[in-house]
């Protein structure tokens, strides 16, 4: 979704595109779960400030209530609690911070799982 979406804002911009190539890079899953949740952080603040631009216009023009609320900033705390969630899970079922993606079933290759030759097992 993010990068379906248009980020004018040029440090936001540069902000994510910098942590998706780090992310495209990690190997290990708590590392690259972190970065993820820094981008997501980082969406979800670009959005929600964009959405508070309208709300503030829309108060201005005094247009009806259902315009001057932002949707965004009332799911903040969920939105944190699923990130903490997803911590919490990610450290439950896979250990401990050092577990490389590669070594989680979710994360193999196909071609892996069928005994195919990798570096790895050669």
């Amino acid at each position: 979704m993010i990068f379906d979406t248009l980020i004018s804002d040029g440090d936001t911009w540069n902000a994510i595109a910098a942590n998706m190539r780090l992310i495209y890079r990690e190997r290990n899953l708590a590392r690259k779960l972190k970065l993820r949740q820094e981008v997501a952080r980082k969406f979800f603040e670009y959005v929600e400030v964009g959405i508070q631009d309208l709300v503030d216009q829309a108060l201005g023009r005094g247009l009806p209530m259902q315009f001057c609320q932002n949707p965004i900033s009332r799911q903040k705390v969920a939105f944190n609690e699923e990130l903490t969630r997803a911590s919490l899970s990610a450290k439950r079922l896979y250990g401990g911070s050092e577990i490389a993606a590669d070594e989680m079933p979710l994360f193999q290759s196909p071609l892996r799982e069928k005994g195919a030759v990798t570096n790895s097992n050669k």
